[in-house]
């Protein structure tokens, strides 16, 4: 009887012990967090703007495009011109946002890669890594940096398909938004710059197909998380932008070349930015 009284008690042991197991794989105990899905590595690029419009909303939670049209209908932004020495004072004080190091994203030698909270977006490098689709054109990324303070990221696509084409990314890697800053011409031949205190994002690009033409947009920040919605705009001919830089948060000075050739140059600062939402 003892030993029939031991083997069930042995029995009864094994059968709690195997419980306790089956519930431990199935509920972490205190202070344990069970393993998130893996973010997906997804390959970027397109040899069409609008297709690669439509991959990036298959990947992300929106795509946004900010183009020249819808500028039309927004205040002009009005400039004042100064001196070159007062532009030069400007320059020097200016403090670049824009982090353009590698270092920043996870990159080979043919590829890098733009971390969001739902994928991994891995694009391919420069011109001599370019990715060809049959019948179609061939694509390739370029690296702009990374906005520490916003989490944004830039990049430059490139292609070909009837034309060349090009247009620069901003990633929001917190928010999982990727919007579109279309060129005034086939490809973009500018930059970007925040504020000082991640108001506004200006960017400018440059035509030298027919005439000298260039546009300034501006891109107002604002909420948590970050809101961004076209604000004013600058379109002249003529004129191309040879730099951009930030007075303050709501001022910028811009060095102009005057016409398609030689190095004639002219001055000009913004008006406080802030009147033109009045």
């Amino acid at each position: 009887m003892k030993h029939r009284t031991t083997l069930f008690l042995l029995f009864h042991v094994l059968l709690l012990s195997a419980a306790g197991v089956e519930e431990a794989k199935g509920n972490p105990a205190s202070g344990q967090v069970s393993q998130a899905p893996a973010i997906p590595e997804i390959p970027v690029g397109n040899a069409t703007p609008g297709a690669l419009f439509s991959a990036l909303e298959k990947i992300v939670d929106r795509v946004i495009g900010f183009y020249i049209p819808g500028f039309d209908t927004l205040p002009t932004i009005a400039l004042e011109e100064i001196t070159q020495a007062e532009f030069e004072g400007y320059r020097e004080a200016d403090r670049p946002r824009l982090d353009p190091s590698l270092s920043r994203v996870q990159h080979t030698d043919i590829t890098f890669t733009i971390p969001t909270a739902k994928a991994r977006l891995v694009f391919n490098r420069d011109w001599d890594n370019r990715l060809t689709e049959d019948q179609v054109g061939y694509y390739y990324a370029k690296y702009g940096g990374h906005y520490p303070e916003t989490d944004l990221y830039a990049v430059e696509v490139n292609g070909s398909a009837a034309i060349e084409w090009g247009v620069q990314l901003v990633i929001d890697a917190e928010a999982n938004v990727v919007y579109f800053l279309s060129p005034i011409g086939d490809g973009p031949s500018g930059a970007h710059s925040a504020s000082p205190g991640y108001t506004y994002l200006a960017y400018y690009d440059n035509q030298l197909v027919s005439y000298a033409e260039t546009f300034i947009g501006l891109i107002r920040i604002s909420g948590r998380p970050r809101h961004y919605r076209a604000y004013a705009s600058y379109h002249a001919r003529d004129y191309l932008v040879e730099n951009l830089v930030w007075i303050s948060d709501h001022a910028f000075a811009v060095k102009f070349k005057i016409g398609k050739t030689g190095d004639d140059f002219t001055y000009f600062r913004s008006k406080d930015l802030r009147d033109l939402g009045k």
